[in-house]
């Protein structure tokens, strides 16, 4: 399985998604026939202007 994670950072939030696609080990290429990406955690903290320790705490929570 290939996994990526989306960061952003905005003006009063940190936002995380972590999304996984089923790809196939022997081609390489996205198993089209099931749900080709899934959502594996997502996440919104305000970070009240301390943006290192809001990031911090979200990607501790993430199950990277």
């Amino acid at each position: 399985m290939a996994t990526s994670l989306g960061i952003c950072v905005g003006a009063t939030t940190v936002s995380a998604v972590q999304i996984e696609a089923n790809v196939s080990p022997e081609t390489r290429e996205a198993d089209l026939v099931s749900d080709p990406i899934r959502v594996k955690a997502k996440i919104v903290r305000p970070h009240a202007g301390d943006l290192q320790k809001a990031l911090s705490s979200v990607l501790e929570e993430m199950d990277l």
